[in-house]
């Protein structure tokens, strides 16, 4: 699936070479306000993936080393 969308990212930026994202396809396909939503949408990708990401990702990498997380030392009640 990464693959697909390197590909077609890539024809797309050089169907389109001007600076941008994918605000800057988007207005060359649906205008300004298009171009604006599409900003938004990714701005809001990449203020919310990257933790989604973590967390979903932490449990796979806490179980493949237990070992590599210090728990915190529970105390014996007194």
């Amino acid at each position: 699936m990464c693959t697909t969308f390197i590909f077609s990212f890539t024809e797309l930026a050089t169907s389109i070479p001007h600076a941008g994202g994918p605000f800057a396809h988007a207005r060359a396909g649906l205008g300004g306000t298009g171009a604006y939503f599409a900003g938004m949408a990714t701005l809001i990708e990449f203020l919310f993936a990257p933790p989604a990401i973590t967390l979903a990702m932490a449990p796979t990498w806490t179980s493949s080393s237990p070992g590599s997380i210090p728990r915190p030392r529970r105390s014996a009640p007194a």
